[in-house]
């Protein structure tokens, strides 16, 4: 791991993408090129599943989504346990997140 900031939190954990380490960015499949605009997908969800309970499936810390229907595989997380990363840890404030804007607004429980 470099010793310069991190620009997103899901840079703390290695991509299973592209197979950057911990701490340096995300680069193309053959690790030729950085990415300097954000992370692999992948990689960021791996961080909301380490982070986060989802408020939609209920699966704990460290599990991943479920569909709502059964045999149906996610290849993510679900958009409301990504809001609630934002929301709980401040790191977590991107600016694909930004953009995203109100789209990323947990309605309250009843």
């Amino acid at each position: 791991m470099t010793g310069r900031p991190l620009r997103w939190p899901e840079l703390s954990i290695a991509c299973s993408w592209c197979k950057a380490q911990a701490g340096d960015l995300c680069t193309n499949q053959r690790g030729t090129r950085e990415k300097r605009d954000g992370t692999h997908e992948q990689r960021r969800a791996a961080w909301v599943i380490a982070h986060v309970v989802c408020p939609d499936c209920h699966q704990p810390v460290g599990a991943p989504c479920r569909a709502a229907i059964a045999g149906l595989t996610l290849t993510g997380v679900h958009p409301t346990r990504d809001a609630e990363a934002v929301r709980t840890q401040p790191a977590a404030r991107t600016p694909h997140v930004e953009a995203l804007g109100d789209q990323l607004t947990i309605p309250p429980t009843e």
